[in-house]
């Protein structure tokens, strides 16, 4: 921005470049196209540079290069003694102990310019030259093309600038008063020649790539008021502008990316005519200043203490403080407030096994705003249950209830609820908090669903360590994990220490201490004997049917769709079951024993479990249904498409079965709450009211809200991302060397982290994570870091770190037990360096972990941004550095317009495509509803299993079928505005001819075979969420 006085600009330049030493070497080469006497000889090009950003020495490279100079054999080949003079130069530059960047050749130039601003006309420039090789300065006159010759082995390479400017504003409306803001692009070439022969393709990449690591700093000497911005608002701000012309300004897009790509790779200097340029950006990302809640202090110590602090007008009105004064009846007559002390309590005792001994826990604002919501929405949940239950029971006509239940249900509506926070802000604290609220409020269990296997065992073992505390205070509260189809005892099972390791530290004596199963077969520590005996594995989860479960959702969808084992699994679905005071373990009426004395009214049953076989008196024990009220989806960013839809169906179809389990009296007062979170999404109201198919609230609701609990710390950095172009090499090469020299630098390198502990009071730097998003990819660095680590003299612990064995690689694809492993090395610290795909981007907190490397840029905005954010999450900084893809255009339009696109992530955050119905969904989906509902109905005769005796329910022209095909509609209708009565018509559609498809096997079939074995065989049952397609017959034409 320079005065409106001013007629000219004018700034020096200077420049520090590096340009690639090029050998032409002749060697023979046969034309395939024809065949002559004369062999054609062509010209090659061997770049024999190091990469200047990995600085390594590259004794592969150096041979291959004197390989090519000895084998030049023609007449027209080097001479013998140039040929030994080049392969001397070569061991002399690739000798240097010293990181180096290599054979290159260096130039330093100052140049300075002159721009009148009334001309928009080509500039001419004076320079000077200093060349450090040859000693020698140089002038070029003034002339309108010139070039900068620098000698090399053979020959010169040419280098050439251009600077233009043009005043950006002038294509903007007319209204826009200032106009003395100026671009200016200075473009330098390398335009070594690279022989006659090569083609028009080869020329262009190699250009393109010829200058390396440019290092430019400009000192402005005229009269310019420059600005450096990082911010694009800031700049927008800066220009005097009215709110309405600062929204128009937004809205120009060729605007803002003639701003973005200017900033690039600026950094500011103290000087504000002063600015610093590199070939690789830079981008700080600074920390959020979370507004802190109440501290966890005395007041949450007595009940007393407490219920003066907690119970006030502020938080609550008097009648919702009566209210949690009051008895809850379904545990034993212990108050309300009484049970969210004990929560507050556990909350404080967990949040001190993260945070230095001598600080506070407290909750953030946010974390203790949503808890005081939560409270008031159970305290209006309750009372709208309450009334419901007193309506149905009053002597009135069916129309008069229905008419008072209406009214009731218009004033009070089931929504969900979607936490924003930004990632480490502690979204999970509130989830926590808020499954343990709904259960002792309403008593019904509650699933938290992380997408991944990895995330969900992280958050289990979290979750191991709150219910140790509650259970403390005899809250008596049991958690399951709920994912894989295998044992996973035997996942987590060492079987050399024939150790437990799910579980790496002991919640009650802190030890890292392995487990053991003990004669009862519970994980016991080895340490000071205590007992996990108030959480459960999956192989365990249908027959104790904890309270609050911690699942992925295919196993959900695994157990409630698939029809595996429907005697043992609806249980934990809403079914009946009874509890065994011998086993403690529930039996349900699904099998053919316990349905036939259930059925017959018997005065006892049997338990169902081998181990037990114990005689249940039905007459003393209750029977129950364990119904599942609350579903908290994290990390809805990965949720998309088909997988998406899937999901919605998996949540509606649980909700619908539980609904019909429990009656229709019942069920009037029943629904299932959703709570999410998310850092990354766009529009992520619209997507989860297409997901959920309710009514949805945000908290923050609104942008200037959401600056009330979080606001950014200029002062404090945390994270840096350095994004590099990858120069000479393949970006799996680099890749492979970057991730070792870091290892080197910070495991072994002994002035380099005396450097970082006493001049930045640095410490954990140590773990670093290479991240690739192709699997493929990984399993290649893996094997290649081991390979290069040879050669770069560490020892034999290092070396044996980096061994393809024990250098992990987690993916989806990872066994359960290298999982484990993993997360008890990075609890246990015996890690450095680990390769991960996107299972550690969503949401995963890994301990120490402040560095990662990524193999190019992620595919989505969400994906990158939650990959970067596992780091800087304690007060150490972290570092991320993303090695880009040579000409993919999303890496090229990162590192042209670097700035912009991390100042703007929340505008690129990608909106997850959803529908929350799909006719293709609707095809396959409807075998395994038909199989859900005949399952379902296994209450009343569990024969119904067998094909002989349910054809009333397959049966197309009986009454029950056409039941089926109202529940199935319900679960496969969508909603909202944009679902027509046409659409509902081609589902219904669909499902009848699904069903007399299924129809049509079952007929074939044999009289008493299993339904559920013959819609398997005849590969009719989806198995899971993901991959549907490669697991069912599809036909182009349809």
């Amino acid at each position: 921005e320079v005065q409106k006085s001013q007629k000219t600009i004018e700034f020096n330049i200077f420049l520090d470049l590096f340009l690639p030493n090029i050998f032409e070497i002749q060697k023979k080469r046969k034309d395939k196209k024809s065949i002559m006497e004369d062999e054609e000889v062509e010209t090659i090009q061997n770049i024999d540079a190091i990469d200047p950003l990995l600085m390594y020495n590259d004794s592969d490279l150096l041979d291959e290069a004197e390989t090519l100079i000895l084998e030049s054999e023609d007449t027209d080949s080097l001479e013998e003694e140039q040929k030994r003079l080049e392969i001397e130069y070569l061991h002399e530059k690739f000798s240097i102990k010293e990181p180096v960047f290599g054979p290159l050749n260096y130039l330093r130039a100052k140049i300075n310019v002159k721009i009148k601003l009334e001309e928009n006309k080509k500039l001419r420039d004076q320079i000077r030259i200093l060349n450090n090789l040859e000693g020698s300065t140089k002038r070029i006159e003034d002339y309108d093309d010139f070039y900068l010759k620098l000698s090399t082995v053979n020959e010169d390479a040419m280098l050439s600038t251009e600077i233009s400017k043009v005043n950006f504003l002038d294509d903007l409306d007319s209204h826009i008063k200032n106009k003395n803001i100026f671009k200016i692009t200075i473009s330098l070439k390398n335009l070594q020649r690279l022989g006659g022969k090569s083609n028009l393709a080869r020329r262009k990449s190699v250009l393109k790539r010829s200058i390396v690591c440019p290092l430019i700093k400009i000192d402005f000497n005229s009269n310019i008021l420059f600005r450096y911005v990082q911010s694009l608002a800031e700049l927008i701000n800066n220009l005097h502008l009215s709110s309405g012309e600062k929204e128009i300004f937004f809205k120009e897009q060729n605007f803002i990316k003639s701003i973005s790509r200017q900033l690039n790779c600026v950094m500011k200097f103290k000087d504000l005519n002063s600015v610093f340029i590199t070939p690789f950006g830079f981008y700080d990302q600074y920390r959020f200043n979370i507004e802190e809640g109440p501290v966890l202090d005395h007041n949450f110590e007595e009940i007393i203490e407490f219920k003066d602090y907690f119970l006030n007008n502020k938080n609550f009105t008097d009648r919702e403080i009566k209210f949690l004064l009051n008895e809850n009846s379904f545990f034993g007559g212990i108050p309300y407030i009484e049970q969210i002390f004990y929560i507050f309590k556990a909350i404080k005792d967990y949040l001190k096994t993260f945070i230095p001994k001598n600080d506070d826990p407290r909750l953030h604002l946010f974390q203790w705003e949503n808890t005081i919501w939560r409270i008031k929405y159970l305290i209006k949940k309750l009372k709208f249950k309450k009334d419901i239950r007193e309506v149905l029971n009053r002597k009135q006509n069916t129309d008069e209830k229905k008419k008072e239940i209406q009214i009731l249900e218009s004033n009070y509506k089931s929504e969900a609820r979607i936490i924003k926070a930004p990632t480490g802000s502690g979204k999970t604290v509130i989830f926590y908090i808020d499954s343990l609220l709904h259960y002792f409020f309403l008593k019904e269990r509650v699933v938290i669903i992380f997408p991944t296997r990895l995330l969900n065992l992280e958050m289990f073992q979290n979750l191991t360590t709150l219910i140790y505390f509650l259970n403390k205070h005899k809250m008596n509260i049991t958690a399951g994990l709920f994912i894989g189809k295998s044992s996973f005892k035997m996942a987590s099972f060492d079987k050399k220490s024939r150790n437990f390791t799910l579980i790496p530290v002991c919640p009650e004596c802190r030890s890292k201490i392995s487990f053991s199963f003990n004669t009862d077969n519970i994980p016991e520590c080895n340490s000071c004997h205590h007992k996990l005996d108030y959480i459960y594995l999956p192989e365990q989860i249908s027959k104790v049917l904890p309270d609050i479960l911690v699942a992925t959702p295919d196993k959900l969808f695994w157990d409630l769709l698939t029809g595996w084992y429907a005697a043992g699994n609806l249980g934990n679905f809403g079914a009946q079951v009874i509890k065994c005071p011998n086993c403690n373990q529930y039996s349900s009426f699904l099998n053919k024993e316990q349905n036939n004395s259930y059925v017959n009214r018997e005065s006892q049953v049997k338990c169902m479990h081998k181990d037990c076989n114990a005689k249940i008196p039905l007459d003393v024990i209750k029977v129950e249904r364990k119904t599942i009220g609350f579903i908290i989806l994290d990390e809805i960013h990965s949720i998309s498409g088909l997988t998406g839809i899937f999901i919605s169906k998996l949540i509606k179809s649980l909700k619908l079965i539980q609904r019909k389990f429990i009656g229709i009296n019942n069920s009037r007062s029943f629904d299932i709450d959703i709570e999410t979170g998310t850092a990354t999404i766009a529009e992520e109201q619209k997507f989860i009211e297409k997901l959920v198919e309710k009514k949805v609230s945000s908290f923050p609701s609104e942008e200037e809200e959401y600056k009330k609990y979080f606001l950014i710390d200029n002062d404090n950095i945390r994270y840096r991302i350095l994004v590099l172009n990858n120069i000479f090499t393949s970006l799996r090469r680099a890749f492979t060397y970057l991730n070792l020299y870091n290892f080197k630098s910070y495991n072994i390198d002994n002035k380099y982290n005396h450097l970082l502990s006493s001049k930045y009071g640095i410490n954990d730097l140590g773990l670093g994570c290479g991240y690739l998003y192709r699997k493929n990819d990984g399993y290649a660095v893996k094997q290649s870091i081991f390979q290069f680590s040879k050669g770069l003299g560490f020892n034999i612990k290092h070396q044996n770190e980096l061994n393809s064995q024990n250098l992990l690689f987690i993916s989806g694809n990872s066994k359960q037990a290298e999982v484990i492993k993993f997360l008890k090395e990075i609890e246990n610290k015996d890690i450095s360096l680990f390769l991960a795909n996107q299972v550690v981007s969503l949401g995963l907190n890994i301990k120490g972990l402040n560095r990662i490397t990524l193999f190019g840029t992620p595919k989505s905005m969400n994906e990158q941004i939650q990959t970067i954010g596992r780091i800087g999450r304690s007060k150490t900084p972290g570092m991320a550095t993303i090695l880009l893809y040579p000409n993919l255009p999303r890496d090229e339009y990162l590192y042209e317009n670097l700035h912009f696109y991390f100042l703007n992530c929340n505008r690129l955050f990608e909106s997850n495509p959803i529908q929350n119905y799909n006719l293709y969904i609707s095809e396959i989906l409807t075998p395994n509803l038909f199989l859900l509902y005949l399952n379902s109905e296994l209450e009343k005769n569990y024969r119904y299993k067998m094909k002989n005796y349910s054809r009333q329910y397959w049966d197309h022209e009986s009454p029950l079928n056409r039941i089926i095909v109202k529940f199935i509609l319900l679960v496969l209708s969508g909603s909202g505005d944009d679902f027509t009565k046409k659409q509902r018509q081609k589902i219904f559609n669909i499902i009848k001819t699904t069903l007399m498809k299924i129809e049509q096997k079952l007929v074939v079939a044999g009289q008493y075979e299993f339904v559920n074995d013959i819609l398997n065989r005849n590969n009719l049952i989806i198995k899971g969420i993901r991959g549907t397609s490669s697991q069912v017959g599809i036909k182009i034409n349809e």
